[in-house]
């Protein structure tokens, strides 16, 4: 069964761990494709106004399914505050600049659509953040929101037994998916397909709190469109030995390539 097969993977990728086994044994780093910028540079601004073009035909993808807790906060993370001047929070600032954008660059009543991935955790006060507030100006219409499913069991050792709920002994504690639901999720709920089928050329994934993020947009956009790309990330240069995951391209000897975060 699937859960049967849940557990045999954990615990074979639990006694790796444990043994200190590298899972990229026999896959050799290098830099991906990509392009490094300056601010300020003619090359910056070249291939920002690439991107300035192509703003108008993005559709917005945020993942928000997770809680505060980490950060001593009690409630959705889209209500916290981006500063402290206006304590303007992350929906309401993230939702004005797709709106901003959607003024200067979409075409003529053309709407720029957010789709927004929620959890059991985050779904009903993300939807009463928006309701409270009318969508903060943005029409219902533009709005989707998915949801991740509840999770999977959770473990509390390296034998992969499973966590169980602390008030109800029947039930197993479930652990939240990754962001990478989204991709299946927009999928399965058929916002990307239809998102085409509205002359949305463009995705752009954005987390729930990284309002920086928005001031690359138009140079990302302008790198995939010169370069191609169908998938593009935006990153800073990490240093040697630093805790932060990198992107890298992975090659194995059988030339097989790969490129993704490898965490740290």
């Amino acid at each position: 069964s699937n859960l049967t097969g849940y557990i045999n993977n954990a615990k074979d990728l639990l006694a790796k761990s444990k043994s200190g086994v590298n899972p990229l044994m026999g896959w050799k780093p290098s830099v991906p494709q990509g392009m490094n910028f300056e601010i300020g540079t003619t090359d910056y601004e070249t291939t920002e106004k690439i991107g300035v073009e192509q703003l108008g035909k993005c559709g917005f993808v945020l993942t928000a399914g997770g809680l505060g807790e980490r950060l001593g906060y009690g409630s959705i993370k889209l209500k916290l505050p981006t500063e402290l001047a206006t304590e303007t929070c992350y929906l309401q600032f993230y939702i004005e600049t797709i709106l901003s954008i959607q003024k200067k660059y979409a075409a003529p009543g053309h709407k720029l659509p957010l789709c927004i991935m929620v959890s059991g955790d985050t779904n009903k006060k993300t939807i009463s953040l928006l309701a409270k507030n009318k969508n903060f100006g943005m029409d219902d219409d533009q709005i989707t929101i998915v949801q991740q499913g509840e999770g999977v069991p959770a473990l509390v050792d390296n034998d992969a037994h499973f966590a169980l709920d602390t008030v109800d002994r029947y039930k197993l504690q479930l652990k939240p998916h990754g962001h990478g639901d989204i991709h299946a999720l927009i999928h399965s709920n058929g916002v990307a397909k239809k998102w085409l089928k509205d002359g949305i050329k463009w995705t752009v994934f954005f987390q729930d709190t990284n309002g920086l993020a928005f001031h690359t947009i138009a140079l990302a956009l302008g790198v995939s469109s010169k370069m191609g790309l169908i998938m593009n990330s935006v990153c800073c240069p990490r240093r040697a030995k630093q805790a932060i995951g990198g992107i890298a391209k992975l090659t194995n000897e059988d030339g097989e390539e790969r490129t993704i975060n490898v965490e740290y």
